[in-house]
């Protein structure tokens, strides 16, 4: 912070400015595959306004870096056996969001369970992660490594995964997410994920990943709300609908967020305590999920821009 500016306040605003910006360029890619309407439904999303004007979270940049790597792998063109220059600007962009925050750790995976030439595959699986490795170790050129293991590699963070809650017993659940259960079950529907949208265009497939992300989510805090609110815009349904307008009530009511003077009342008769207000959102999620992935079976039935139309149609 010291070598940008001295006064705290001023580097907040600072952030809250890059994180606007980062809003902006995600709504940018948004009417540039033809989702305008989307792109104003998420700048005026109280949950966006929340995280990036009050919480200042860098969940938005990783989310840009990566549409921006699945727009630019969509412009490749018919899929053939080499790797082209769209492949390598799309490893570079993927590879720079996971090392400002790893939420699209398995995104690669994705890519490669997708149908075509194996070489381009097993790049895209390969290339981000590797790039990500490479920026991650050179930390260590920089940062005490006794820092960067305590921060980094043994920070556990959150580990009150709603879909084990959900599904597992009150009086066993607190135990499998001692054993590490709620990170296998991420992993293991992340992935059944990843083959049931593998034929979605790049930039759609993106945007899937940010849904099926927070929903079988291990770990949930308030910032892991804004990643899927580009997705939720363009393919809002029910269980969406009301999974982001309790979102909107949670962040805007809550004291440490926005604290709007109405919602402040009006939250603790919605949602319960921030201990449970995650298992409270997440029957919605996993209905709007369910929707949206039926939905993705029948194409004529779920709003595509002409351009994803035309990437299906290759």
């Amino acid at each position: 912070m010291n070598a940008v500016t001295a006064s705290t306040d001023t580097f907040r605003l600072l952030i809250s400015l890059l994180l606007i910006v980062t809003d902006l360029g995600i709504a940018w890619l948004l009417v540039r595959r033809g989702y305008a309407l989307a792109a104003c439904g998420f700048l005026l999303s109280p949950v966006v306004i929340a995280i990036s004007g009050q919480h200042q979270q860098v969940e938005g940049i990783a989310v840009f870096l990566a549409l921006a790597a699945m727009a630019v792998l969509g412009t490749a063109g018919k899929t053939t056996n080499r790797i082209v220059a769209q492949d390598w600007w799309a490893v570079l962009l993927l590879g720079l969001s996971l090392s400002f925050k790893p939420v699209f750790l398995i995104l690669p995976l994705w890519l490669a369970l997708r149908p075509g030439p194996w070489r381009p595959r097993i790049f895209r699986l390969l290339a981000p992660l590797v790039l990500f490795g490479l920026i991650f170790a050179s930390a260590f050129l920089v940062y005490p490594p006794r820092e960067i293991i305590e921060k980094v590699l043994q920070h556990s963070g959150a580990n009150n995964s709603p879909f084990i809650n959900a599904f597992v017993p009150q009086q066993l659940a607190p135990w499998v997410l001692e054993q590490g259960g709620g990170k296998f079950a991420f992993l293991v529907l992340l992935i059944a994920a990843g083959w049931l949208f593998r034929k979605l265009p790049a930039f759609e497939l993106a945007l899937a990943y940010t849904l099926s992300a927070v929903v079988f989510s291990w770990a949930m805090v308030n910032q892991y709300l804004a990643g899927p609110m580009a997705a939720v815009a363009i393919f809002l349904n029910l269980g969406l609908l009301i999974w982001f307008l309790l979102s909107s009530v949670y962040l805007g009511g809550s004291e440490g967020v926005l604290n709007l003077p109405i919602l402040n009342s009006v939250q603790p008769h919605v949602l319960l305590d921030w201990e449970r207000v995650m298992q409270d959102l997440f029957p919605w999620a996993l209905l709007g999920w369910i929707i949206f992935a039926f939905a993705t079976r029948l194409p004529g039935r779920l709003y595509f821009s002409k351009q994803a139309q035309d990437e299906l149609n290759r």
